[in-house]
């Protein structure tokens, strides 16, 4: 199956501005510090799954993950709080 260009420059064009955007262009922006949450949230899922299966310190797991919870809640908390 094979999508031409011809096909799809339309859908791309944005005739106003005279250069292609995406068609889902309109999004909403959040805040920097909600991606700077959403990265701590990421970092420290990464790093409780690597203290649990290669070291077996388990303060600093539960230290970790209490800290990851607590950006997700924040975040979930501030998502709710948007509107969009």
């Amino acid at each position: 199956m094979k999508i031409h260009l011809v096909v799809l420059l339309p859908l791309l064009a944005d005739e106003r501005q005279g250069y292609f955007t995406h068609p889902v262009a309109n999004h909403m922006a959040m805040p920097a510090l909600w991606y700077i949450l959403l990265s701590i949230v990421s970092i420290c899922g990464v790093a409780v799954w690597y203290i649990r299966n290669f070291t077996r310190n388990l303060q600093l797991l539960r230290v970790i993950a209490g800290i990851g919870a607590a950006a997700m809640a924040t975040l979930l908390f501030w998502t709710w709080q948007m509107d969009v």
